[in-house]
Formats: structure tokens, C-alpha cells, sequence
């Protein structure tokens, strides 16, 4: 499958000024307040008679100027894999993870100033993130049911912040 995905600047967004001993520096809020375009090739592997699903995604986020801080996001590559073992009772068990790394540093006056005020050589940011992964199938009247809850445990991140994060999602069927 190749495919891509669009992201507009919505919400509201404003910057924010944080006083630091001697410079003051701006910074965003948690929107991103710029155009991004993330084309992916993904390829799933399954094997019906044993229930084990292997997935690929990979692609490579490519980010306009946010204009209210003059910051550029360098392009970010990410690839994701799942190993799945689907069991008779509908039930999903796995193994998820992600690797992300930044092609290049950040650049503009809010990416220098970032530099400046954190003393850092580059913004070039890097993590990896793995868990388990379980999914449940069913259905509701005539409608399929996908049910997903995934936790991820980030580690050797640099340039950014190290998370564990849950995820969960419910999928219907029109």
C-alpha cells in the first residue's frame, strides 16, 4: 500500500514567551501551527491458517514553515512494526514498536533561538518505542467491531522527551 496523509493548521494557536536568567524565548503551544505532508508504503503479511500477522509502515514527514515562530521542522522518517498472533476467540495478541529519527536539524529564528537558550549544537531529534499490542474483533448487529489498545514504552530519545504511552481506539464498520 502506498499512501499519504495531509495535515492542515487548525485550532486556535498562540506562542507563548518563557523567561529564561538573561534571554527571553519564544515558544509553541502543543498545536503546530503548519501544513505537513507524510507520504508511507506499508505492507502486512498475513497467514490465515495460523493467525500471524507481520506489519510494515515507513514513511517520511515533510513539514512547512510554522509562521508564527519561524520555525522549520526537518523532515522526520518513521517506520513502524507489528508481529500478531490472532487467536480462534477473535482476540489479537502482539508486539508493536517505532523507530523515528529527523533527516536533518531544525532551522529558522525560532529553531536558533531554541539552540541558543537550551545551549545545543542541533535540534535533531531521535526515538525508539516498543510494547505489546492487543485487539479484539466482533460484532455489533450486522457491523464489524475492531477494538485496539496498545502500550508503548519510548527509550533512547535525544533531543526530545521520553514517554509511555497508551493508546486505545474503536473502530465501526458503515
Amino acid at each position: 500500500l502506498v499512501a499519504a496523509s495531509l495535515f492542515f493548521p487548525t485550532g486556535e494557536y498562540d506562542t507563548a514567551t518563557v523567561n529564561i536568567p538573561d534571554r527571553q524565548i519564544k515558544v509553541a503551544n502543543l498545536g503546530k501551527n503548519r501544513f505537513a505532508f507524510d507520504p508511507v508504503v506499508a505492507y502486512t503479511y498475513l497467514d490465515p491458517t495460523t493467525g500471524r500477522e507481520f506489519s510494515a509502515v515507513g514513511g517520511v514527514t515533510f513539514s512547512a514553515e510554522n509562521d508564527a515562530t519561524d520555525y522549520q521542522t526537518a523532515p522526520e522518517a518513521h517506520l513502524e512494526l507489528t508481529a500478531m498472533q490472532y487467536l480462534p476467540n477473535r482476540l489479537g495478541l502482539g508486539l508493536t514498536g517505532y523507530a523515528y529519527k529527523q533527516l536533518g536539524d531544525d532551522n529558522g529564528a525560532g529553531a536558533d533561538a531554541i539552540r541558543f537558550a537550551t545551549g545545543q549544537d542541533s535540534l535533531q531529534a531521535e526515538v525508539y518505542g516498543i510494547g505489546p499490542l492487543i485487539t479484539y474483533s466482533t460484532k455489533v448487529g450486522d457491523r464489524s467491531v475492531s477494538m485496539k489498545l496498545k502500550y508503548l514504552h519510548e527509550f533512547s530519545a535525544r533531543k526530545r522527551f521520553e514517554s509511555d504511552v497508551v493508546t486505545a481506539s474503536v473502530n465501526f464498520s458503515f
